[in-house]
């Protein structure tokens, strides 16, 4: 890491600051790619269309949804040379309670006969993801239980609908993964969702998580994520995205018959905000047994300490801001 902030100081001098610096690492053996909730990160990513062979199932997208001056950016014939070929980032510090998460799920589980081992509240938490911990998907196949295998095949993790929007019972519409790109929804068509898809990495900050066996932690550790999204605007990027659905407790309303009749399915239970007020959160949907139930949030799984939006140079850019060079426009 030192060594990494260094060799950018060396390559950039004096036309860069280093203002604040927050360590990330990788989890180590089978944690590895793994979240601090226990969930395989970064599954899903949109395949820029003309550019890369899409996994089956894989959503796509206009590459200028990601990149600036390419087909689909919206600003496309506005944009000033030395921006072709970048990108805006938003950035996030996501502080993740791991022991609130894993205590509501042990609350609340969702037990089927001949479950063993704590599944039912395994089964809680892929619900509110929409994927099991393995990143197995939840469709009507693995609505029950998960397949690893699924889960590890590129070929395989994305290949699911919602039957249309019709769907409500396998994963619930408020499911994390649903909430953030509602495939095959009643209420936004395919190009509609194309436009809002963002590209994303993560890596896990703070102490690792104790082993089974060591003294238990003080509360109010700071571990979570450092989250980065990649969009050409963010208006119909991450702030659409956060905004107009997963805070949206309207969004998406793909069967009114289905989910009692309510307006309201709620809140993304991952990431949805109550907009900063009493913190009063909910979905519907989550039971099997019985899908018009309403369940209450009572607290936040995960908190932003801080973030921020940067443009994002393309290499020829890059490498003219290095060698203190103008920029064209």
């Amino acid at each position: 890491f030192d060594e990494g902030i260094q060799l950018v100081e060396d390559s950039f001098k004096d036309t860069i600051k280093i203002n604040f610096t927050l360590k990330g690492f990788v989890r180590k053996d089978e944690l590895k790619g793994r979240e601090f909730f226990g969930f395989q990160d970064g599954i899903s990513q949109p395949a820029p269309k003309g550019l890369v062979l899409p996994h089956k199932g894989q959503l796509e997208c206009p590459p200028g949804v990601l990149i600036h001056g390419l087909n689909g950016d919206l600003l496309k014939d506005e944009r000033p040379k030395w921006a072709l070929g970048g990108t805006i980032m938003a950035f996030r510090e996501l502080q993740q309670d791991v022991s609130k998460f894993q205590e509501f799920c042990d609350q609340h589980p969702i037990d089927l006969e001949g479950d063993k081992g704590g599944v039912g509240s395994e089964r809680r938490g892929a619900r509110m993801f929409g994927r099991w911990k393995s990143g197995c998907p939840l469709d009507f196949e693995h609505i029950w239980k998960n397949d690893p295998k699924i889960g590890k095949d590129p070929e395989l993790n994305n290949n699911f609908t919602y039957e249309g929007g019709q769907d409500v019972v396998s994963c619930p519409v408020t499911g994390h993964t649903r909430k953030m790109a509602p495939r095959s929804s009643r209420r936004l068509s395919p190009d509609e969702l194309a436009g809002h898809l963002i590209m994303r990495g993560s890596i896990p900050y703070g102490p690792e998580l104790p082993k089974p066996g060591q003294p238990a932690e003080q509360e109010g550790v700071n571990r979570g994520l450092l989250f980065a999204s990649y969009q050409s605007d963010l208006a119909h990027g991450f702030k659409f995205i956060q905004e107009r659905w997963a805070n949206n407790v309207e969004f998406p309303r793909e069967n009114d018959n289905i989910i009692g009749g309510t307006k309201e399915p709620g809140y993304d239970p991952i990431i949805g905000a109550a907009k900063g007020k009493d913190r009063h959160r909910f979905v519907k949907g989550e039971d099997i047994h019985n899908i018009d139930a309403r369940l209450e949030l009572p607290e936040d799984f995960i908190t932003a300490r801080g973030g921020e939006y940067f443009w994002v140079p393309s290499l020829e850019a890059l490498e003219k801001i290095g060698k203190n060079e103008p920029l064209t426009a």
